[in-house]
């Protein structure tokens, strides 16, 4: 009997050692972080498999409109894609998880899409603005290589980092609805796979973010001091009013050839 319990614990811990080396993605639901492997697809909306709460949901496309000082805007995307790309350290490989379709539709009420409206702050401003002089003015997928999203950057007064993002995601995204599973299938495909894919695909801009946390947040929009006595405008307002972009020194933006 014992040798028996001893077997089952030693092969259901080399299951569970063996699921941990995976690191599955997590995606950021109201209640919290849950792993994908834990996740389906309803109607545009991700939830849990095993869970009737409605309240512990998210769109799997939600647009932020940026509203800059001077009257523009930008447009970021938030879309969850089905396809999520991770490293299994178990088989030393990177592979691909896929989410699927709830076993039964919860949420055919519900409107897939949401949008939210904010005032951009200094350092979206200068962010986000500076890519629109690149001409980058619609986005999704956006990825920092280390800390994940800019939030997280700023909060940990990080120092550099590398992003990636899709541009142009309302144009390639026109002909695909949300709602419907294959569709939004369809199209994480054509925006995961578009540098792998040869034409028809999403192509990345990259950006070296060589500026520190606490160097981009020191800049405000009105003029400094030394700027006033010299008669320049400030940082901020050479990015809005002057197109000016920011020196590759501190932000080295490379756009993908069309």
């Amino acid at each position: 009997m014992n040798r028996f319990f001893f077997i089952a614990f030693t092969f259901a811990l080399t299951i569970t050692s063996a699921s941990s080396f995976a690191y599955l993605p997590i995606i950021e639901l109201p209640n919290g972080q849950v792993s994908v492997d834990k996740l389906c697809f309803d109607n545009g909306y991700i939830r849990e498999k095993n869970s009737r709460d409605l309240s512990n949901i998210v769109p799997v496309h939600t647009k932020t409109i940026l509203k800059f000082e001077n009257g523009t805007e930008f447009l970021k995307n938030d879309f969850i894609p089905r396809i999520h790309n991770f490293y299994n350290r178990h088989s030393q490989k990177f592979e691909n998880y896929e989410i699927s379709k709830c076993q039964i539709n919860l949420l055919l009420s519900l409107s897939p899409e949401s949008e939210v409206i904010k005032e951009a702050n200094s350092v979206e401003t200068i962010f986000y603005g500076n890519l629109k002089n690149y001409g980058v003015n619609d986005i999704a997928l956006e990825n920092w290589k280390k800390w994940e999203n800019m939030s997280r950057f700023l909060r940990y007064n990080a120092e550099k980092d590398r992003v990636s993002l899709v541009s142009d995601f309302s144009k390639i995204s026109r002909d695909y609805e949300v709602s419907d599973f294959n569709s939004w299938s369809d199209l994480s495909g054509k925006v995961i796979g578009g540098e792998q894919s040869g034409g028809g695909g999403a192509g990345r801009v990259r950006i070296n973010m060589n500026m520190s946390a606490s160097d981009i947040s020191r800049f405000r929009p009105e003029q400094g001091v030394l700027e006033r006595i010299l008669g320049m405008e400030s940082f901020i307002s050479k990015i809005l009013y002057e197109n000016k972009k920011v020196s590759k020194s501190r932000i080295y933006v490379t756009i993908p050839k069309k």
